[in-house]
């Protein structure tokens, strides 16, 4: 899609004026001008940062492939007790331990590839090396020495060699054994690394690929929802929300269940009901009609322009009739809408325009 590098900034006013719906819905301030549409990545990586980190790690923006922790140790008059915990050391849910033990002096295990699981490995008695690849980075520690442990996120190759004679290697791992994110071979890991691998075949919605990326994360963070007993708002919800509004420059946000919830819910706000008419984009996804649907209102279908694939503005000009109460504009793959030609065409009609941006969070209207 080519978006337009004539279109004027603004990418949302007021509620009463303008609304920007996504899932969850934010309501945006008003903005001053600057050029083209584009990604604001800075402002992304600084509100996902923690999920984040292995990504730009497979960039080589990261310095650390192998993240270390320094072990709790607490001595005692009858031993000492060396502590890894969840959240401060290993920082991702255990699904399944094992113990590396009778590797001969000197000697290694051999590598494996994996695409998704991670790891994090303690050295209970003896050293060893642990050398890890990601890309065209390598990095290797010495485990053994101090008590440490060392994470490993997914996407690496893993060597363990040198081992000394009588050591024990603990390993917790993030998912039970599956074979199929094992990579046996290095050239195989590498053509995976390279995006070389075939693909066979492209799933309609691939929705496991989210659990792939953030699983772990997304554990770790219903745990702290379930142990706060609080299932609707509360400290977690809270948190999203500020950090989501400061990402999209607003002075605050309301998290919703769904795109769908953010778009009925403003209609609903605005009062739009029974015998009026909302103007939609033909190409879109089916919760923008249907939240036009929800509040008894019909969804006007107004067709896309064939170069952005977005809503047409010549083509909404002929659909308002003295019955059109609202435009939901969408912004679409990251591209929005030429909005400043779809407030040329409202202006003094009081249509309000609610921008469904569910499919572009992050996205900018001329650099605003």
């Amino acid at each position: 899609m080519t978006p337009r590098a004539a279109r004027k900034p603004k990418p949302a006013a007021s509620i009463t004026q303008n609304a920007v719906a996504a899932a969850p819905a934010a309501i945006s301030a008003e903005a001053s001008s600057a050029e083209t549409p584009t990604l604001d990545n800075s402002r992304w990586h600084a509100l996902f940062e923690p999920i984040l980190s292995e990504a730009q790690t497979r960039l080589g923006e990261a310095a650390d492939i192998v993240k270390i922790s320094d072990l709790q140790v607490i001595p005692m008059p009858n031993g000492s007790l060396s502590v890894a915990e969840v959240s401060k050391h290993i920082g991702f849910p255990v699904h399944r331990t094992y113990f590396i033990t009778d590797v001969p002096a000197g000697q290694g295990r051999g590598g494996h590839g994996h695409r998704n699981l991670r790891q994090c490995f303690v050295c209970l008695k003896g050293t060893v090396n642990l050398v890890i690849t990601q890309g065209e980075h390598t990095q290797s520690v010495r485990l053994g020495a101090s008590p440490q442990a060392a994470v490993v996120g997914p996407g690496c190759w893993r060597d363990l060699n040198n081992f000394s004679d009588g050591a024990v290697v603990f390993v917790m791992a993030s998912e039970e054994y599956d074979e199929a994110d094992y990579i046996r071979e290095r050239s195989d890991f590498v053509a995976w690394q390279r995006g070389e691998t075939a693909i066979k075949a492209v799933p309609y919605l691939d929705l496991t690929r989210l659990a792939d990326e953030m699983g772990p994360e997304l554990e770790l963070t219903i745990r702290r929802v379930i142990k706060s007993g609080r299932y609707i708002g509360g400290g977690e919800v809270d948190r999203f929300e500020g950090a989501f509004a400061t990402y999209c420059g607003a002075d605050r946000m309301v998290g919703v269940g769904n795109g769908l919830d953010a778009l009925s819910l403003t209609l609903r706000a605005w009062g739009v009901g029974p015998g009026d008419e909302v103007i939609v984009p033909a190409h879109t996804f089916i919760a923008t009609a249907l939240a036009v649907d929800a509040v008894g209102a019909t969804p006007i279908l107004v067709d896309v322009e064939p170069d952005t694939a977005l809503i047409d503005v010549a083509k909404v000009a002929k659909a308002i009739t003295p019955r059109t109460r609202a435009l939901v504009p969408v912004h679409l793959y990251g591209h929005p809408a030429d909005m400043d030609g779809l407030r040329a065409v409202t202006s003094g009609r009081n249509i309000p325009i609610l921008e469904d941006a569910a499919q572009a969070h992050g996205a900018l209207y001329k650099g605003q």
